[in-house]
């Protein structure tokens, strides 16, 4: 069992010492992705963003080709309507999984927010050519 499966059940009685082990984590393993994932996600939890980023930029030093950073980063950008920048970083994500149809609905989504329709639906149909009975596929017409 790993630490993050030891801090799981601590995040719903004690959730500032589930982050402070978090953290000492990253300082005991400094090159592990999966902690700094999980540092990561905590911090968005809190929406505490800037550190989110932090962590996140740390996976993507240890591994670039890291996709789930990079989708990450992306949502965080794309919830502060910074909609230029979460394009960048949707479609890193989709250079190195290229399967997620997670990212092609918020890239496609991204595009629609700056007023470009015909990207949006060029990237809407790639992600129904993808997956056509996925449940976020479902929702794609309403947007």
């Amino acid at each position: 069992m790993t630490l993050i499966d030891k801090l799981m059940p601590l995040l719903a009685t004690d959730f500032q010492k589930a982050k402070s082990l978090a953290n000492e984590n990253t300082v005991q393993n400094p090159k592990s992705i999966e902690a700094w994932m999980f540092l990561a996600y905590l911090y968005n939890r809190e929406t505490d963003y800037k550190n989110a980023m932090d962590c996140l930029k740390k996976v993507i030093a240890i591994n670039p080709k890291f996709a789930g950073a990079h989708y990450n980063m992306a949502y965080i950008q794309y919830l502060h309507g910074d909609f230029k920048t979460a394009i960048k970083l949707f479609n890193q994500a989709i250079k190195y999984e290229s399967n997620n149809i997670t990212y092609y609905c918020l890239l496609a989504s991204s595009y629609h927010r700056l007023g470009k329709v015909f990207q949006a639906i060029k990237t809407y149909h790639e992600a129904l050519t993808l997956k056509p009975d996925h449940p976020e596929t479902f929702v794609l017409p309403l947007i």
